[in-house]
């Protein structure tokens, strides 16, 4: 039985890190936070909120390598999705992960083409979803460098 719960977490803990993309940034930790907020501003996009763990873990007087999501979407494209199934709203709006350990700062983000997949949504919302796909990559290479080929999520 101890196997079979072994061999479940494993598949599951792979399962989830090929969900997501993860680049490394050319920069530190705060400007890789301000140029994808900047970057989102810009491109007309609502930034709803910056969530610090570090510093959370800070008021809690416990050790965490620097880490913040960046939640941000478009009120009217999640709106369209929800409409379809609104069970997408527990992945909305979407979320950037910027995290740093070992003086390396990485940005992670769900497949967003995956999300349409499980969410069983229409190939109406296509375009919306190419659209957002490209944004993510953007981001990217505003960031700086080529994607971690296999992003490990720590548990």
């Amino acid at each position: 039985m101890k196997i079979l719960l072994l061999l479940f977490a494993m598949t599951s803990f792979q399962a989830c890190a090929s969900n997501l993309k993860t680049h490394k940034s050319q920069f530190f930790h705060d400007k890789t936070v301000k140029m994808i907020k900047k970057f989102l501003k810009k491109k007309k996009l609502k930034v709803f909120s910056v969530i610090d763990h570090h510093k959370g873990a800070k008021k809690i007087k416990l050790n965490l390598d620097k880490t913040t999501l960046i939640i941000f979407g478009n009120p009217k494209v999640g709106t369209l999705m929800m409409q379809e199934n609104q069970l997408i709203g527990l992945d909305l709006p979407m979320k950037i992960l910027v995290h740093t350990s070992r003086n390396t700062t990485k940005v992670t983000y769900k497949k967003i083409s995956l999300l349409k997949e499980e969410y069983k949504l229409s190939s109406k919302l296509d375009d919306k979803f190419s659209k957002i796909e490209k944004l993510f990559e953007r981001v990217a290479e505003h960031i700086g460098k080529e994607e971690i080929k296999k992003s490990k999520v720590k548990k």
